[in-house]
């Protein structure tokens, strides 16, 4: 009887894209200067891997580019780089389920400045083992949700439609 071998790698912890470039998770870090950062200001979107393959990615990029837009953000990036940038966060992983993160900021203005418009935009994205927050047991029996009536944020301060 044989065993069955685990092959990790070095990014089988998590890969992330910082600055242009793909990292280990664990080294990957904001700018302490980065408005995402300083003041939440920025927006995301979350797909999962399953079984090696991405659900409904073209959906969740779909999103994170209305995000950015109502946000007026832009990356340098196009919906086809960014996808294959989550690709490569994955590939390199070597995760066959994963949780995937893509994160616009606003970035960093120039010295003296607080005009957000002055604001270079970031990228960042990163794949991580994906961790369910329910057990099995649980999955299978349901869980209790209890709604709260109290509305924390008026839809007139923070656009709802943006995942922030």
């Amino acid at each position: 009887m044989s065993e069955a071998r685990v092959y990790r790698t070095p990014y089988s912890d998590g890969a992330a894209f910082i600055d242009g470039r793909f990292v280990l998770v664990a080294e990957a870090r904001v700018p302490i200067l980065d408005w995402g950062f300083l003041r939440s200001d920025a927006t995301y979107d979350v797909a999962h891997v399953w079984r090696g393959g991405f659900f409904r990615l073209e959906d969740h990029l779909s999103r994170f580019e209305r995000g950015m837009e109502r946000l007026r953000m832009k990356v340098p990036y196009g919906r086809a780089e960014i996808r294959e940038i989550l690709m490569e966060c994955v590939r390199l992983s070597g995760l066959r389920e994963a949780y995937v993160e893509v994160v616009c900021t606003r970035g960093i203005p120039p010295p003296g400045s607080r005009d957000p418009r002055e604001c270079e935009n970031r990228l960042y994205a990163f794949a991580v083992p994906f961790v369910w927050i329910a057990d099995p047991e649980k999955q299978e029996q349901g869980l209790d949700a209890v709604i709260g009536r109290v509305q924390r944020i008026q839809p007139e301060a923070v656009d709802p439609t943006v995942k922030n």
